[in-house]
């Protein structure tokens, strides 16, 4: 037994050594980069002057936060899609509050790490859908109200958001509330989700007895999105 833990630990280590110089071997991609700047001014002989030396240390610097910017973000939708699909395997097999419980851990880790990446604010979104879904109503919208900030400037995706919290606030019967974050997508600039919204105008004024915002939010439906999926059925709402 001892020959054979001894024997284990060798190769162990023999793999880590292997691995090791592997990893030594290749190339260091920000290394890399600097060097060709390097050699492309002295293959043009470009003259070094104090000014010009603080421009292409500045280039270099930028590049390199640039490269490893780039690499946080590719980290960060990785570890996005892991969370989706672990998210989904649980969901099939154990529900959605245990699927939640599942990826709770997941989802925290990258908003804690890549909050400020777009691979994290989109994490935010998908991660409220989620609560969403395991009836934590309260997480849920404070996540969608935080990605509102998070998506000032993207309409569309702040669209997202904005029908998450009014699919939230339904949940919890402040229809009054909820009704007002779809007008928001219906008066939006962005066309994302517009149908949709009208759609759930439409169904909570009838459910609130505002008939005439009801009828009227179905018919921007007619005029508007004829190709709906919506269509037959505020056809023969407002046929009545």
């Amino acid at each position: 037994m001892l020959c054979r833990i001894n024997f284990g630990g060798c190769m162990k280590q023999s793999r880590i050594s292997r691995s090791r110089k592997r990893t030594l071997d290749q190339p260091d991609e920000f290394v890399t980069f600097s060097s060709k700047v390097i050699k492309f001014v002295v293959e043009h002989k470009v003259a070094f002057t104090c000014a010009a030396g603080i421009i292409i240390a500045a280039g270099i610097i930028i590049a390199g936060m640039c490269f490893f910017s780039n690499q946080a973000e590719s980290k960060a939708f990785a570890m996005l899609d892991n969370a989706v699909m672990k998210y989904r395997t649980g969901l099939q097999h154990k529900g959605a509050a245990e699927a939640l419980k599942d990826v709770n851990g997941d989802f925290q880790l990258i908003l804690d790490k890549y909050a400020r990446r777009r691979g994290g604010k989109l994490s935010r979104v998908v991660f409220a859908n989620i609560c969403f879904d395991a009836g934590e109503f309260d997480r849920s919208i404070s996540l969608y109200e935080k990605a509102l900030e998070d998506f000032e400037n993207r309409p569309e995706i702040r669209n997202l958001a904005l029908n998450g919290l009014g699919y939230a606030h339904e949940a919890k019967n402040e229809y009054e509330t909820a009704v007002g974050y779809f007008e928001m997508i219906a008066s939006g600039s962005s066309p994302v989700m517009k149908a949709d919204a009208f759609f759930n105008m439409g169904r909570l004024y009838e459910l609130t007895g505002d008939t005439d915002k009801s009828r009227a939010a179905y018919e921007k439906i007619i005029t508007g999105y004829p190709e709906s999926m919506y269509i037959e059925l505020v056809r023969e709402k407002t046929a009545s």
